[in-house]
């Protein structure tokens, strides 16, 4: 490892620079957790008064292209006690392991058309708010313009079946997008942002198994040291979306995740044997508290303004991770940038013995409600 190693302390934030664009009002801010039907939290211990929207994480699909439902999803109980606090709930589609089933949905219209009819149905039938389509990731021509179908079939149906029903307000239609040029250049921005209400922006799972070097799953700033310092950081993505895509400030919001990625190794930077790939962790934040609790030793990296730790008697395993300071800081950053908000994966990687919500507590103290982002 770089430096010394050393207990960490939340830390004043300097100075951030903004960038010309509209801010978002107090109400249109976004602060939304993804609930996973997997996390084991229970609907009464969601943080909603820290929340103004939650998304259900997921609705998958069969290899006929049906959706899956079941005790999990979808979930009344989640709706009903989200709107008594006035928190809104999307119904999140597909996950981590989606593109087949989503290139086969797409492919045909019919089969499409027969899709997003039932979708729509259980956001209905469910008192959902939307829905947010998480397809990881398109990654040719053709899923290109197969994804831009299922978002215009989506905005369609469900502009349709608000009209119809006299909903006071549009159903919200969101999507799920990469970080980086690498899928992202699969999205058609011009073809779809008109239907989106916003574009989730998963900024993290920078590094891990699949790499070549150990690196910070979710650096706020780039490092010198990290041969990809040039796509390798929060800054670098939302840039890449807003500059480079043309996606007004106002339609981006920013991914924190409340986990972090252990690597086989010693040091930051370090090259990756690809043969130790099943030594690889993913730790939920509440996980990270618990190994800290047993002298486990947590560096402040001043540089990407994130934390890594490593057990003081095995140096073979180093966590980058985020901590209060850094889910602080980023996101101040994305409000004095003057984006729409920031989301959480996942709310049960967060929830403390304490029955507290540190990570939600540190964002919703960088961002309160009825603030808007900061103006120039």
């Amino acid at each position: 490892m770089h430096g010394n190693w050393k207990t960490l302390a939340i830390v004043a934030i300097g100075a951030m620079v903004l960038v010309g664009a509209r801010p978002a009002s107090a109400d249109d801010r976004v602060m939304m957790g993804y609930y996973a039907t997997f996390g084991d939290l229970p609907v009464a211990d969601i943080p909603f008064a820290r929340l103004t929207h939650i998304s259900h994480a997921f609705l998958t699909t069969d290899e006929q292209g049906q959706p899956v439902t079941g005790k999990e999803v979808p979930n009344r109980e989640l709706t009903d006690a989200a709107h008594q606090h006035q928190v809104k709930v999307l119904l999140s589609l597909g996950g981590g392991n989606t593109t087949a089933a989503m290139k086969s949905i797409t492919a045909d219209n019919d089969r499409m058309t027969k899709y997003v009819d039932e979708v729509v149905k259980l956001v209905v039938d469910n008192h959902y708010d939307g829905v947010d389509i998480d397809w990881e990731h398109p990654r040719t021509a053709a899923e290109t313009r197969q994804f831009v179908a299922l978002v215009k079939a989506f905005r369609t149906k469900l502009d349709q079946t608000a009209k119809a029903s006299g909903r006071s307000e549009p159903y919200i239609l969101t999507a799920a997008v990469s970080a980086t040029e690498y899928f992202g250049k699969f999205i058609d921005v011009d073809a779809v942002l008109g239907d989106l209400d916003w574009l989730n922006v998963m900024t993290y799972d920078f590094s891990g198994p699949w790499d070549r070097v150990v690196a910070h799953n979710s650096p706020l700033m780039p490092s010198q040291n990290d041969p990809g310092r040039t796509w390798r950081s929060v800054t670098s993505a939302m840039e890449y979306w807003q500059r480079e895509r043309g996606v007004p400030a106002d339609k981006l919001v920013l991914g924190l995740p409340f986990y972090g990625r252990g690597f086989p190794a010693s040091q930051k930077y370090a090259p990756l044997d690809r043969a130790q790939r099943a030594d690889h962790q993913v730790l939920s934040y509440v996980q990270i508290r618990q190994l800290l609790k047993k002298d486990w030793k947590a560096e402040w990296d001043d540089e990407v303004k994130a934390p890594w730790m490593m057990s003081p008697a095995d140096t073979s395993l180093l966590i980058a991770y985020d901590d209060r300071n850094s889910i602080y800081r980023k996101t101040v950053w994305a409000r004095g940038q003057q984006f729409r908000g920031v989301f959480f994966w996942a709310l049960h990687q967060d929830r403390m013995s304490d029955g507290k919500n540190w990570l939600v507590e540190a964002s919703y103290r960088a961002w309160p409600k009825g603030e808007s982002a900061a103006k120039k």
